[in-house]
């Protein structure tokens, strides 16, 4: 069956397929641009105001997750929730830290994003053997979660944004990532329980060495079975550790199952694994740009904020009453928020285009084409065909 018009239907009232639209003007189809360009055109979508609230929730839910974790199961010498706590350039830049402490904190919270899953996934395996394994799978779990719904609802949000130049609501995206983050759960999932399966193979292998000389004998003659197993093993936990935000804007972009999610980034990280890393670098690069930038915005607020007050009260601090501290520090709070916000909303606008530029590398796919699920079926314009000419 073709799309060709019938000869009783004018050319006229044919609607074009959303990626043969034409944009409005103005607007670039995403393929015609490098990679570099589309992260960098990407990233201003990172301070628009439904992004940083997104964001901002998403961080508050993470630390609420991660500090009850400390709570109920105390880590000596760690805390999950202190690795969330940003001071802002007003409050860590004085006159005795150096340009170099400066620079590795900014650096650790542009990564900060992509490390609240790695770091825990690190920790699973005994690489931080500080940490206990229930500890990191729980900090893990909740990590997950927390950014899988963060993740869709912001990839959602900027794959139409950049590719289409479609709007999403607030309300459409946060729906669709509500339905859809049981997805983005299972393709986590299912790697890891893999991984532990094959773990489960070679643990007899510690029994025998508690069974004295032959024991250790025997356990140290089948350690290369262990480390057979081992080859795999390493390849899933790389593919998670690299991948798992690939997941998440698999089920965005695509809106497929989890099954196909893991085919599909397993593919995406071992097939083009350099241009991977060197998007990631990029985006990194790019990231430490936006929050150097957040947080000078944030220290030029907080000193003009300042500066006005000061003209008749400079001697005398704004507030000394326990009420009027207590609400400055609820301002304070707010804007501190708003620019640890900001590496997590700039995190998920990059790692769309860096999905979208894998997808085109290694399946073809135009950024354009993207799942209708939930959301509008043409690119740019919605309006109805125009009417077919009068006949004279």
């Amino acid at each position: 069956m073709t799309d060709s018009a019938s000869p009783d239907q004018p050319a006229s009232a044919i609607v074009p397929p959303p990626s043969l639209t034409p944009p409005p003007p103005g607007f670039a189809r995403p393929h015609e641009a490098p990679a570099w360009r589309r992260l960098a055109e990407a990233t201003p979508l990172a301070f628009k105001l439904k992004f940083l609230l997104i964001a901002a929730l998403g961080l508050l839910a993470l630390q609420a997750g991660w500090r009850t974790l400390d709570t109920l199961a105390p880590v000596p010498d760690h805390s999950w929730a202190a690795r969330l706590d940003w001071p802002l350039v007003p409050v860590s830049l004085r006159a005795s830290d150096s340009l170099e402490r400066l620079v590795l904190d900014l650096f650790r919270n542009a990564t900060r994003p992509f490390l609240v899953v790695t770091e825990p996934l690190i920790a699973l395996i005994g690489l931080d053997s500080t940490i206990p394994l229930a500890s990191a799978l729980a900090a893990l779990i909740w990590a997950g979660i927390v950014q899988a719904l963060l993740g869709l609802t912001l990839a959602k949000l900027t794959s139409h944004q950049i590719a289409r130049g479609e709007t999403w609501s607030l309300r459409r995206a946060v729906g669709f990532a509500l339905r859809r983050c049981h997805r983005v759960a299972l393709a986590f999932l299912v790697p890891l329980l893999v991984l532990a399966m094959l773990g489960l193979v070679s643990a007899p292998l510690g029994l025998l060495a508690q069974l004295g000389v032959v024991g250790q004998i025997l356990a140290a003659l089948g350690f290369g079975l262990a480390l057979l197993l081992a080859i795999p093993m390493t390849m899933i936990w790389l593919g998670v550790l690299l991948g798992w935000p690939l997941m998440v804007l698999t089920v965005a972009a695509e809106d497929e199952d989890h099954f196909e999610a893991i085919s599909r980034v397993f593919s995406y990280v071992f097939q083009k694994f350099v241009p991977l890393l060197t998007l990631l670098a990029l985006s990194f690069l790019l990231t430490f740009a936006t929050q150097g930038l957040a947080e000078l915005i944030a220290l030029v607020l907080q000193r003009l904020a300042q500066w006005g007050p000061g003209w008749f009260n400079a001697a005398t601090p704004i507030a000394n009453s326990p009420e009027a501290v207590a609400l400055l520090d609820l301002w304070n709070t707010t804007l501190r928020l708003a620019v640890a916000a900001v590496p997590f909303s700039a995190f998920w606008c990059l790692m769309t285009v860096i999905y979208l530029t894998l997808r085109r590398l290694v399946d073809g796919v135009p950024l354009d084409d993207l799942s209708a699920a939930d959301g509008p079926t043409d690119s740019f314009d919605n309006s109805p065909p125009p009417p077919p000419p009068q006949s004279s």
